[in-house]
C-alpha cells in the first residue's frame, strides 16, 4: 500500500478526490490513509500542510500529516464519520498555511544557492524551513569574515528577488542530477527518477517540498546571522 504523492507534480492543486485505503491510530492519533493526496506531510525540513477532508458524515479537519512506510497518514478527529475502505473523500489544503510553508522552503533554497555561490567550500546539507527559527546548515566552518559573507549574500538575495527569478520543479534521472548538481547528496536513490527544484540558473536541489512558482511571491528574505554548529555553520534567515 502506498499513497500517490500528487503534490510533487501539481504544487498549485489544493483540492483532490481520493479513496480511503486504511484507517488506524498511532501515537499521534487517529488517521486516514488515502490512495492519493495533495496534503504534504511533514518532512524535508518543512511542517505538514493542514486542511480538511469531506467524507460521508461531514467535514473533518486534518491537523497534520506524516509519511510512514510509503503512505501518507492524515491525522485528525474523524468521530461521527461513516468511513470504510474504498469510500470516496474530498480533501482541501489550507491555502494560507501552504503559502507560508512554500515561502519558507523557497527562501531556504535561495539562501542555500546564494551562500554556496558566495563562499566556495560551504555546502548546504540541511534546512529547517519552518515559519520561526528558519535556517540552512552548511558543511564547513563559520567564515572568519562572517559579516562580509552575510552582507554579500543579502545583496545577491535582494537582486534575485528583484529579478523575480522563476522557481521550477522537475523530475530528473540520477545521471542528469549528477551533471547538474555540484553537491549531490550521496544517500539519494539511484534506481528511480527524483524531483529537484531550481531557482533561475542556480543548480537544482533535490527536494520533495512545496515551493513558490517565482521569487516574485517573496517580499523579502534576509540571512540574519551565522553561527558554528558542530564543525559546520548555520545561516539563520527570515522571510516575508
Amino acid at each position: 500500500m502506498s499513497t500517490e504523492l500528487v503534490y510533487l507534480e501539481a504544487q498549485t492543486l489544493l483540492e483532490l478526490d481520493a479513496g480511503i485505503e486504511a484507517l488506524g491510530s498511532d501515537a499521534r492519533g487517529g488517521y486516514l490513509v488515502l490512495d492519493r493526496t495533495v496534503i504534504h506531510p511533514q518532512g524535508g525540513g518543512q511542517p505538514s500542510d493542514r486542511g480538511e477532508i469531506q467524507a460521508d458524515g461531514g467535514e473533518f479537519p486534518v491537523r497534520s500529516a506524516g509519511y510512514v512506510e510509503g503512505s501518507v497518514r492524515h491525522y485528525g478527529s474523524f468521530e461521527g464519520a461513516r468511513l470504510e475502505i474504498g469510500a470516496p473523500v474530498r480533501m482541501t489544503v489550507d491555502k494560507r498555511r501552504r503559502q507560508v510553508n512554500a515561502q519558507a522552503h523557497t527562501a531556504g533554497h535561495l539562501v542555500a544557492n546564494v551562500v554556496e555561490d558566495v563562499r566556495a567550500g560551504l555546502v548546504a546539507i540541511k534546512g529547517y524551513h519552518f515559519p520561526h527559527g528558519s535556517y540552512v546548515e552548511f558543511h564547513g566552518g563559520k567564515p572568519s569574515d562572517a559579516e562580509s559573507v552575510l552582507a554579500e549574500a543579502n545583496r545577491r538575495i535582494r537582486a534575485a528577488i528583484a529579478a523575480e527569478l522563476p522557481v521550477e520543479a522537475a523530475i530528473f534521472d540520477h545521471q542528469t542530477l549528477i551533471q547538474l548538481c555540484p553537491h549531490l547528496p550521496e544517500n539519494l536513490p539511484v534506481d528511480r527518477p527524483l524531483r529537484a527544484v531550481r531557482i533561475g540558473d542556480y543548480p537544482p536541489i533535490p527536494c520533495g517540498g512545496t515551493h513558490l512558482p517565482s521569487l516574485s511571491k517573496l517580499a523579502s528574505v534576509v540571512a540574519t546571522k551565522i553561527k558554528s554548529r558542530k564543525g559546520n555553520c548555520r545561516f539563520s534567515y527570515s522571510f516575508a
